[in-house]
């Protein structure tokens, strides 16, 4: 993973890594998972401030997006337990009804999140949208 953090990996690879260990589950079995996963262990790891502006936004009526290079399964679980409701992620491939460790379409990793940015702005009719954004480094 040391490779990946210094931007050395591919993200199929990564994704092949880290959604191989799951193969044996289904994709039923995971969502359960990740379901407790979120709810138990996200919340505690959520700076009060991040939760404080994400209510701050939602009470003014602004639109919040979560756009990461992690598997959608997972981001979608942890922007659930935010209230952010829309999410870019990597999807990932089933088969028989488990992950196989490959993506589908273009993955949301280093340049391509601003691709996917762009996509998902044409797609709403929101081009030239001012845009804020938080990123978390390190």
């Amino acid at each position: 993973m040391e490779a990946y953090d210094r931007g050395e990996m591919r993200v199929e690879d990564y994704i092949a890594f880290s959604m191989g260990e799951l193969r044996d589950y289904s994709v039923t079995e995971l969502n359960a998972y990740l379901e407790r996963y979120a709810r138990t262990l996200v919340p505690a790891r959520v700076f009060p401030e991040a939760l404080s502006l994400l209510k701050s936004l939602k009470e003014i009526g602004e639109r919040t997006l979560i756009i990461s290079a992690t598997a959608a399964c997972i981001v979608r679980k942890v922007a659930a337990i935010l209230g952010v409701p829309e999410v870019i992620a990597v999807e990932c491939a089933t088969e028989n009804g488990h992950y196989t460790g490959k993506i589908v379409g273009e993955p949301p990793f280093q340049e391509g999140k601003v691709t996917a940015l762009r996509r998902y702005l044409k797609d709403r009719g929101l081009e030239g949208a001012f845009i804020e954004m938080a990123a978390k480094t390190a």
